[in-house]
């Protein structure tokens, strides 16, 4: 019988799965598609911050200029860079977990939420046509 040693890829597979709640199939279904998740990640990550960029830029009350934007941009790199320096090293080690899972997503939203604002509430209120309207919620409505 051979005995087997456990590498440092074993324990943070091992942490992958408990974190995420995976089988050892769906682990190698992960792995294969890894790839794939990452642009396709990457990819909405960038819509999210053009929509954001965007809706800064024309802003009717305080619309921001192209310096300013930049200055947006680099803000928000800057803080998640942080918070996932300062929130998600441990033991030495960058822990990969499934957006909206992992430790800085919930972090800033927690700070958010502390401030009154409750992000993920107001997504679940919106609702859209195919027309492009646009009709939130109540604003009372998501108040605690």
């Amino acid at each position: 019988m051979k005995a087997r040693i456990k590498t440092a890829q074993d324990e943070r597979d091992e942490l992958i799965k408990d974190v995420m709640g995976m089988s050892d199939a769906d682990l190698r279904a992960w792995k294969r598609t890894e790839k794939y998740r990452m642009k396709e990640y990457e990819a909405t990550a960038n819509a999210m911050l053009i929509s954001l960029l965007y809706a800064l830029s024309i802003n009717e009350q305080d619309p921001h200029g192209a310096k300013r934007l930049r200055r947006d941009w680099e803000d928000m790199i800057r803080c998640r860079a942080e918070a996932r320096r300062e929130l998600r090293i441990q033991d030495g080690e960058y822990v990969l977990a499934a957006t909206g899972k992992n430790v800085e997503d919930y972090y800033m939203y927690e700070e958010l939420r502390k401030k009154g604002c409750y992000v993920l509430e107001w997504e679940r209120a919106v609702r859209m046509d195919e027309e492009g309207n646009v009709w939130f919620s109540d604003k009372e409505a998501w108040k605690k």
